[in-house]
């Protein structure tokens, strides 16, 4: 299991300059369990470059 080569196109996600993924390494399927910080930093940085301001 993880981030091999083929990760990104077997998600299926349409191109969308919009939206960015973020591989968290290490976290599965309970990623705001697993890896909650890291989680919560890419929330933020997402708000950030949206134009919100986030403490």
């Amino acid at each position: 299991m993880g981030r091999h080569a083929g990760t990104d196109a077997g998600l299926g996600t349409p191109p969308n300059p919009r939206v960015e993924r973020v591989w968290i390494e290490g976290a599965g399927h309970y990623l705001p369990h697993e890896r909650p910080r890291e989680v919560a930093a890419a929330c933020v940085l997402g708000l950030r470059r949206a134009g919100y301001a986030v403490g």
